[in-house]
């Protein structure tokens, strides 16, 4: 049984997740079967550096709801529209919101 602060946090997710979200695309992974309408954020354009990564430039950042997917895996593949993002790794994971450093695969 959810206590009282659960049912807000995700309350309060729910809502973020259809406020924020850029659009709605699908994740696919080999031997999984997709998963379509996941509410994404992209940001285009990121550079990760530093002394814990290895230089990407011009990388594409996706974040989406624990809630809707779980998790991510390498080589997996967003598709938003016509575009497909290939899954680099993930980047961000805070228990409720992953963020996945992706590629552009033409």
């Amino acid at each position: 049984m959810d206590g009282r602060f659960a049912r807000m946090q995700g309350r309060l997710n729910r809502v973020a997740r259809d406020r924020l979200g850029d659009t709605l695309g699908s994740y696919q992974q080999a031997g999984r079967p997709p998963v379509d309408e996941i509410a994404l954020q992209i940001d285009r354009g990121v550079d990760l550096t530093g002394a814990g990564e290895i230089f990407q430039g011009c990388t594409v950042a996706i974040t989406f709801s624990k809630a809707q997917l779980g998790t991510v895996n390498r080589l997996g593949i967003f598709v938003v529209g016509a575009e497909r993002f290939t899954v680099e790794r993930a980047i961000a994971d805070d228990g409720q919101w992953i963020t996945a450093a992706c590629m552009v695969t033409p």
